[in-house]
């Protein structure tokens, strides 16, 4: 596994305003750092994530991909401690969270909206950025 492949990567639909909104908060709440973010859309998805179509976010671990609730229950574990609690919602049936996340992506650009483009890094964020 290469040092790339052990990276925490939260893969995210760059042109979806909700998802785009969670990265922020992402990057925000999570001073270690040690989140990356790529967008669904770009080779180093394809590269490691390949045969797979996903629309949501997705959380790669050291190989493992975790996707729906629970990639965001996983990315849960890596925020500072005030948010860390969220990840211990990974113990409602996922079937009931996996049920009521669906229903949000079903609906997220109906909602919140869609850019025309891809989201690009600011340059304090270029380095979380793989693409």
């Amino acid at each position: 596994m290469d040092q790339l492949e052990r990276k925490l990567i939260v893969f995210f639909d760059g042109y979806c305003n909700l998802c785009n909104s969670a990265v922020d908060f992402l990057i925000k709440n999570n001073k270690k750092g040690n989140l990356f973010f790529a967008p669904l859309s770009s080779q180093l998805a394809s590269k490691l994530l390949p045969n797979i179509e996903f629309d949501s976010i997705v959380f790669y671990a050291n190989g493992v991909v975790s996707y729906k609730s629970k990639a965001a229950f996983e990315v849960a574990k890596h925020l500072d401690w005030k948010w860390r609690w969220l990840s211990w919602l990974r113990f409602v049936p996922s079937t009931l969270s996996d049920w009521v996340y669906d229903l949000v992506a079903k609906y997220r650009y109906r909602i919140f909206g869609k850019r025309q483009t891809c989201r690009l890094a600011s340059p304090e964020e270029e380095k979380r950025f793989l693409e």
